[in-house]
């Protein structure tokens, strides 16, 4: 999965986005199978608050995950865990009620036209 970084880059070092692609290569797993690799990660910093907006477009929805913390490996790591949840619930949503709403549909229609050749 590409990752494209934008805001405060000179905090995020290279074995910093070294570690963060790695956790996301899990991720990815999921977010492929459709073609979208790309992920946008903008960092911002007010204060001492290190703040991270994760966005990933995943079946036609923008998943957007935020994390804040005043380290900014652990602000990343909870934006990361919050893009998970997302990904998993919307998968399993769409794989739930489409597969199941065709089948359904499918036995429907062929049982009715055999009730009616029993009728007579």
């Amino acid at each position: 999965m590409k990752l494209i970084v934008s805001g405060k880059t000179k905090e995020f070092t290279p074995e910093l986005e070294e570690k963060f692609s790695a956790k996301l290569a899990k991720l990815s797993k999921f977010v492929e199978r459709r073609g979208e690799r790309e992920a946008h990660l903008t960092h911002t910093m007010e204060r001492h608050l290190h703040k991270v907006e994760l966005i990933v477009n995943f079946y036609d929805h923008s998943l957007v995950a935020e994390g804040a913390d005043s380290d900014l490996e652990t602000a990343l790591c909870g934006a990361l865990e919050k893009l998970e949840k997302q990904v998993l619930k919307l998968r399993a949503r769409w794989r739930d009620t489409t597969r199941h709403a065709g089948s359904l549909r499918i036995s429907e229609v062929a049982a009715a036209p055999e009730a009616e050749q029993a009728k007579p």
